[in-house]
């Protein structure tokens, strides 16, 4: 019953499920290509910040590093980003060629 609430209080009530399938948040991750490797989190933000979600962390290797506005991308980083549904449809389209999805 919490979680029912909690989620209502969210905006993410049984209302805005109907139809084809809302706008819930999920995360997914993408492995970057040289397109945007040598930019900063930042960077990449202020060029594509029309995009809504929220990168989370980096996988470098066997490293996970936590996503600054100052940290630089690299060839083959793992990012993992959370949006809603409708978002990762733009990202694709945003980021084409830059971007292989993971997960």
């Amino acid at each position: 019953m919490q979680a029912a609430n909690l989620a209502r209080e969210r905006g993410l009530g049984r209302s805005r499920r109907r139809g084809i399938g809302g706008n819930l948040p999920i995360v997914r991750a993408y492995q970057l290509s040289a397109d945007l490797a040598g930019k900063t989190a930042g960077q990449v933000h202020s060029e594509h910040g029309h995009v809504p979600g929220k990168l989370l962390r980096i996988k470098r290797g066997k490293k996970l590093i936590d996503v600054t506005p100052d940290g630089v991308l690299g060839e083959g980083d793992i990012v993992s980003f959370i949006a809603g549904t409708y978002t990762f449809a733009n990202v694709l389209l945003t980021f084409a060629g830059a971007l292989m999805m993971v997960l």
